[in-house]
């Protein structure tokens, strides 16, 4: 048995020799599989420079005879080789033609892929050589490896090499300005010298030049120079006594300041911003964040300063290790420069005072800056009238406030448990101005079909309606008048599901009330304004250019309208904003919806006959506007042509008798489809041709005076401005006179002055013609007469022993114009303006403005008596 056991061991152990001897010739096999000689020349080392890329080796035994190669690749990492191109490729001495192998990149461009496109063969120990131009080389200093490969058809490694290679720091440009801490670097690669030495001063003057150390490069062949140890001032390196390098070193400006000295730390009051300054750097800088108390970890920092490392204005901020403290060691905002604004937010930062270091990154430079966080009380929403009353069918405007801490959250009108509606609505305060005006259309709401019920009034803020389908708001009918009205609720939820709003109904920020009354239809006027004031405010397209108008007598009441005039209908009735504001699209198509609120102007009976209505869109334009307290404007432009019969039934003739009316028939509005219900409002008005004629019987008389009068009627709008000429009747006339500002008054008379003392003598006869009024050119002969002892007119108050005209007192000898007053010896008129033989003069003390605002009279008296 021992001597069996004895054999059995000698065998195990002579297997074990033989299998160890397999073994180590399997592993050594492995370890030869590689590319020997690698050797990678860089033909330009600089960070993100352009290279060329030369690998030269041999291939191992372990290729074999004759093995097939489908692919080599070549990984060049952090490189760029979008536009590389392969100069050489040989396999044993000898070139492989381009055209028998494509090329393609990957992995993110660094990676370039030579494809063969018949295979092509190589045996151990061939060389191998590859030229690559273009690269764009990595962007950071620092020792790349660089991997060729050889692949078959299969995607199997044949061989693979690998060979170190180092990107150094980009040279300084020759004469480069460094800001004090930046580096100064110079790549001695190639230049051919041995010694080099720093030296202060400018190279081209003996007396400033100083020799300050001598240099080494480093295995890179890079010198590098930290200019903080550096005075500011000229310096140069030299190289075997050879000028390689100027440059000079200056400190970099930089400060850095919160807008705010002290913020919220809830809501927009907890937003300010951050902005740096640098006066002598232009370039964009990496600026390290720090807190000098350390009470913010980095993450609280990225919060406030760029939570995520994105920002909108060109910056990013990224946690960076400024010392072994990986928590609290402060975060860098990298491309920041002069003038830059960093948005900042303390949400959530505990109250107190924070202290902030800010670092330039390659410079050092730095600044600090406090700011004084407090504690914000707790956003509120609220309502500047928490009592709101509105007709039905007209549009509630409802005032939502914020307080600092918040610009968002919820609007409830109604709630459907009490009042059978409810509008579940989200408002945005978007330009921060502490209010949003939620327009709110009685009319649409409770419709289902898209038009809209609920808006921001203004481009910034935001209303809007999140139940728009559902039953609570989807009720159909117009609303309701209710004794208790519609309750408003607000609250700083900004959620959008129905129970979020649930929220807001139970916890309610602050309560109000919308009430709505019954609407009504009650009468219709019309006004006239001349083209002139058309104009002037605007074409009279909005509630506010109407009614100063208006207000200013701009536009006066009137029953006739005179071609080339501008017609006013103001329609007195509640309820009809909504559905106008519904309509806005196509106001004319509207107007004319019998099933509506149609408006027409109706011609007078005829026997017989239908009944004619004015065609609308004849008119130059037509405007609808509607106002806050219950009024709707309908302005019809005519300054491009009289009116026109629907139908191509002809033009309007003068003097024709019309009635403008306005028949409420909408069921909704209503709440009736009964035409008994309807609403109606009416005026009568004529339509006449713009006609004017001269006071005075043929030939007119008017004294040789400087403040001589010639007057006149016309029907054209009060306001409009007039041309009134005269022109003597000699062959060659001797006088020409214009006025050109001739103001037709509230009655319809003009009174146009002229000054006949300087080129007229008595009986010199003229023509007389008003035009530009826009009718027909009227013409009158007129005779200069004997000047009168005293010319006065109206409005002036004269005693003593003097000729007087009617309401004109005077006290001594004095001789006075329209509008002044004297007392004493004097002599006061109003000298008209002249330029050559034309003057235009204007009724002193009644010119421009002050003329129109004497329409006031009767229009605002009407307008406030609708009111």
């Amino acid at each position: 048995m021992t001597e069996n056991s004895d054999k059995l061991r000698a065998v195990v152990l002579a297997a074990l020799m033989v299998f160890s001897v397999f073994a180590g010739t399997v592993a050594l096999s492995g370890s030869a599989a590689a590319i020997s000689g690698n050797n990678l020349t860089v033909g330009n080392n600089e960070a993100g420079e352009e290279s060329y890329y030369q690998y030269n080796g041999t291939l191992a035994d372990s290729v074999g005879t004759d093995t097939a190669v489908e692919e080599i690749t070549l990984e060049l990492p952090e490189t760029t080789m979008t536009g590389a191109a392969v100069q050489d490729l040989s396999i044993a001495g000898s070139t492989v033609p381009e055209g028998n192998y494509s090329t393609s990149l990957t992995n993110s461009d660094s990676t370039l892929v030579i494809t063969f496109t018949e295979t092509q063969n190589v045996t151990n120990g061939n060389d191998i050589g590859l030229n690559v131009s273009n690269v764009d080389n990595a962007g950071s200093a620092d020792t790349y490896t660089a991997e060729l490969t050889l692949l078959d058809s299969s995607d199997t490694e044949i061989d693979s090499g690998t060979s170190d290679y180092t990107i150094v720091a980009p040279s300084t440009e020759d004469g480069a300005l460094l800001f004090a801490g930046q580096e100064v670097n110079y790549n001695t690669n190639g230049d051919g010298y041995s010694n080099y030495i720093l030296r202060s001063g400018d190279p081209d003057d003996d007396d400033s030049d100083q020799a300050l150390r001598t240099l080494n490069a480093g295995e890179d062949g890079l010198i590098s120079i930290d200019t903080e140890s550096l005075d500011t001032g000229s310096y140069y390196i030299t190289g075997d006594g050879n000028d390689v390098l100027e440059f000079e070193v200056i400190v970099q400006d930089f400060s850095a300041e919160f807008d705010d000295d002290s913020v919220g730390n809830t809501g927009d009051v907890a937003n300010t911003t951050l902005e740096f300054s640098s006066d002598n750097r232009a370039s964009q800088f990496d600026v390290n964040i720090t807190e000098e108390d350390t009470a913010l970890d980095d993450d609280e920092l990225m919060d406030i300063f760029g939570s995520d490392g994105a920002n909108g204005s060109g910056y990013t901020a990224v946690d960076a290790d400024l010392d072994d403290d990986e928590d609290e060691d402060g975060i860098r905002l990298l491309n920041v420069g002069d003038g830059e604004e960093i948005e900042t937010t303390f949400d959530d930062v505990d109250a107190g005072e924070y202290n902030f270091t800010f670092q330039v990154n390659d410079t050092e430079v730095s600044d600090s800056d406090s700011i004084e966080v407090t504690e914000t009380d707790d956003g509120e929403l609220s309502f500047n009238d928490s009592t709101i009353t509105e007709e039905q069918g007209d549009i509630a405007a409802i005032n939502v406030t914020f307080n600092e801490a918040t610009d968002e959250g919820h609007l409830i009108i109604g709630d459907f448990a009490d009042s059978g509606y409810q509008a579940n609505i989200s408002v945005v305060d978007d330009n921060d101005d502490g209010v949003v005006q939620v327009m709110f259309n009685t009319y649409t709401a409770g419709t289902a079909d898209g038009a809209p019920i609920v808006w921001a009034d203004g481009d910034d803020d935001e209303a809007t309606l999140e139940n728009r389908d559902a039953d609570s708001q989807t009720i159909g009918d117009l609303l309701d008048t209710t004794n208790d009205g519609y309750q408003l609720a607000t609250s700083t939820n900004t959620g959008t599901s129905s129970d979020a709003f649930t929220e807001t109904l139970e916890n309610p920020d602050e309560l109000g009330t919308l009430f709505l009354e019954e609407r009504s239809t009650d009468n219709i006027t019309t006004w006239v304004a001349p083209d002139e004031v058309f104009d002037e405010y605007d074409d009279l397209d909005s509630a506010s250019d109407v009614t100063e108008a208006i207000e200013g007598g701009y536009v006066t009441e009137s029953n006739s309208l005179a071609e080339g005039d501008v017609a006013v209908f103001q329609v007195q009735a509640s309820g009809l904003a909504g559905i106008i504001e519904d309509n806005t699209s196509d106001l004319l198509t509207f107007f004319q919806n019998e099933d509506s609120v149609p408006f027409n102007l109706e011609g007078p009976d005829r026997a017989n006959q239908e009944q004619r209505t004015v065609d609308l869109s004849s008119t130059s334009s037509v405007d609808v506007i509607t106002t806050n307290d219950n009024n709707v404007f309908i302005v019809m432009d005519t300054t491009d042509g009289g009116l026109e019969w629907q139908g191509d039934a002809g033009d309007v003739d003068d003097d024709t008798s019309l009635t403008a009316n306005l028949t409420v028939t909408d069921n909704r509005l209503l709440d009736s489809d009964d035409a008994d219900d309807d609403q109606t409002v009416e005026t009568d008005f004529t339509s006449v041709e713009p006609d004017a004629e001269f006071d005075g019987d043929e030939p007119i008389e008017v004294p040789a005076n400087e403040d001589a009068t010639i007057s006149g009627t016309t029907n054209v709008a009060p306001g409009t401005e007039v041309t009134v000429r005269v022109q003597s009747d000699e062959a060659e006339a001797r006088f020409i006179k214009t006025n050109e500002s001739v103001m037709v008054q509230p009655d319809g008379t003009f009174s146009a002055m002229f000054d006949f003392t300087d080129d007229a003598t008595v009986d010199d006869t003229f023509e007389a013609t008003i035009r530009d009024y826009g009718g027909d050119q009227v013409s009158i002969d007129g005779v200069v007469v004997e000047a009168t002892n005293t010319s006065t007119s109206a409005d002036t108050t004269t005693e003593g022993d003097t000729t007087t005209s009617e309401g004109t007192t005077t006290e001594g000898d004095t001789t006075t114009s329209e509008g002044t007053t004297t007392m004493g010896d004097e002599t006061t008129s109003e000298e008209p303006a002249t330029e050559g033989g034309e003057t235009t003069t204007t009724t002193p003390g009644f010119t421009g403005v002050l003329a129109l605002v004497a329409l006031i009279g009767a229009a605002l008296v009407a307008l406030r008596r609708d009111n």
